[in-house]
């Protein structure tokens, strides 16, 4: 950050973006974004609902994922599994390294999709019909 002005720009983007999308005209919002440093939570001004990891929803591995919710319930566990390998941290150095680290868990989407779909098709069955 201190090396490369361009990163600051892109921080002050992305902090941006990501407060438009908290801010979105909808009934639901689940922002998902890595644990951030200490610049863009004051940029965002918002704390997370909650942080996930990859082992609590079926897969091996540490890494906070940070959740910020409007209307929708926290994630429980779904597949707590054991191991808790830094998987991510160690990829070697390559051009898709960043695409890597960013992928949501299958699990963790999963978890999403079964706990957080009864609440959208409540919230579906209770408007009026057009």
């Amino acid at each position: 950050m201190y090396k490369d002005a361009a990163r600051w720009d892109r921080l002050l983007e992305n902090a941006a973006l990501f407060r438009r999308i908290q801010a979105a005209n909808a009934p639901f919002v689940a922002v998902e974004n890595s644990k951030m440093h200490r610049f863009a939570r004051a940029l965002v001004q918002s704390e997370p609902t909650q942080y996930v990891h990859p082992w609590q929803h079926g897969h091996g591995h540490t890494k906070p994922t940070a959740l910020h919710l409007r209307n929708l319930p926290p994630l429980k566990p779904s597949c707590v599994v054991d191991g808790r390998d830094h998987a991510l941290a160690k990829l070697p150095p390559t051009t898709d390294r960043a695409a890597l680290r960013s992928r949501t868990y299958p699990g963790i989407a999963a978890a999403m999709a079964v706990q957080w779909m009864p609440v959208l098709l409540d919230h579906v069955g209770d408007c009026p019909p057009d």
